[in-house]
């Protein structure tokens, strides 16, 4: 498609013929995106946002802020080199943007906004060996997505966060309990431990670890 669009709005894309136009870079398009160009097929990825990720991003807070009161811009024409309208020549498609939430709410923050990130559409946990992460690997979208490994667990009670005693350290430095239940504690993950002992696992099962 030889076209001219206004360079202050939209620049120019050689080449100008593609096997595949994908709209978006959250992680379905990614993966299409990646399996069809390690196929040897020519990919154009658009994407109206200023991050990658789409719904699939975790955002600081400003720029969490701002993609939820964002309004993407429309396309102008594209013309032929002869000046006409090139939508006689081709089918356009109207794209509908959806936003992630339909009803937003502000409040100013004491936070820092630089201290933590915020998922677009909350959080997405998948295993080491999960078949996602096959796909991913075979598409090659694996080179283009970042995963964080998941640091420690929380509960929550009584309005407050704490960290999930998983070890014995973990227990017998925790203010919060008193000496007999600390005992108690301990003997419960003793005896977790010698039960997963007990157990023999098939060779054929691998153990999963979280990744978020």
């Amino acid at each position: 498609m030889a076209g001219y669009s206004f360079p202050h709005e939209f620049p120019t894309i050689d080449p100008i013929s593609f096997d595949l136009i994908v709209y978006g870079c959250g992680l379905p398009e990614s993966l299409l995106a990646a399996a069809a160009s390690s196929a040897g097929k020519t990919v154009l990825h658009l994407d109206p946002n200023p991050f990658y990720g789409s719904h699939f991003a975790s955002l600081p807070l400003p720029s969490f802020s701002s993609s939820l009161q964002s309004t993407p811009l429309s396309p102008s024409k594209t013309y032929t080199d002869d000046g006409s309208d090139s939508s006689s020549l081709y089918h356009v498609v109207d794209l509908e943007h959806r936003h992630v939430y339909s009803e937003v709410e502000f409040s100013v923050s004491s936070e820092p906004p630089g201290s933590f990130s915020l998922d677009l559409s909350g959080p997405r946990v998948l295993y080491c060996a999960d078949l996602m992460v096959d796909l991913m690997l075979r598409s090659g979208a694996s080179h283009h997505v970042e995963f964080k490994s998941v640091e420690r667990s929380l509960f929550y009670w009584e309005g407050q966060l704490f960290s999930v005693r998983g070890s014995r350290q973990d227990i017998f430095t925790d203010r919060s309990l008193t000496l007999a239940e600390k005992r108690h504690l301990a003997m419960l993950l003793e005896l977790v431990q010698d039960h997963l002992a007990s157990c023999k696992v098939p060779p054929d099962v691998t153990t999963r670890i979280f990744l978020i």
